[in-house]
């Protein structure tokens, strides 16, 4: 019994401290293969992808050279034209109201701007009703950019006179710019829809920009 406790003594004295690489915390670079099996509080950066930045020049040359090229700026266009009832109706006219409106009347306006949130619930007409002749989308968008214009054209010739007294015209005002973001709204679900149909596969990402 002596002789096992005096074993057990000289064992524990021959282990040596552990020195710091043998600590389980730190941050390791390496593949995964190189990791370490016995470190399991350790976690691992693996080597970043090297990157090479692209000038831009050659940035463009890839974006003129793709083959969905034409589609794209087809949907930049209509995705700006569309965009423009929407920075009137949050940003251009309610700082030209705040000056001669109360700010719950300047409040009530900016209801103009929620059928962009609304739009889910009437979606699913817009993509179920349509004109098989004139194509699915093409069938709302073309309609609603022509009643969207003259709505443009009928209200610069009368804005001056609806913002000369923004007080008494407040709900005209509201009203126009509610019908004008609603068409936007319905042009938006049409145009989503059809960039997941007008660009090719590995084109789709642009349709999220």
């Amino acid at each position: 019994m002596p002789a096992a406790a005096d074993k057990t003594r000289r064992r524990g004295r021959d282990k040596s401290p552990p020195t710091s690489d043998d600590d389980d915390i730190g941050i390791t670079i390496g593949t995964p293969n190189g990791r370490s099996p016995t470190r399991k509080h350790a976690f691992d950066i693996e080597d970043p992808a090297v990157y090479e930045p692209k000038g831009v020049y050659q940035k463009w040359n890839e974006f003129y050279s793709n083959k969905d090229f034409g589609n794209i700026l087809l949907l930049i266009a209509l995705y700006w034209l569309q965009g423009i009832p929407l920075g009137l109706a949050h940003g251009s006219i309610p700082f030209l109201l705040k000056e001669k409106l109360s700010f719950a009347k300047v409040g009530l306006f900016t209801l103009a701007g929620y059928p962009y949130s609304l739009k889910l619930f009437w979606s699913p007409f817009v993509d179920s009703w349509y004109d098989r002749k004139f194509g699915r989308r093409k069938s709302w968008i073309v309609p609603i950019q022509l009643v969207v214009a003259l709505m443009f054209w009928w209200m610069g010739a009368h804005i001056d006179g609806l913002v000369r007294d923004p007080a008494d015209n407040i709900y005209e005002i509201m009203y126009l710019f509610l019908a004008i973001v609603f068409l936007s709204a319905t042009q938006d679900i049409a145009v989503d829809g059809w960039a997941l149909t007008l660009l090719s596969k590995e084109n789709l990402s642009y349709a999220s920009t």
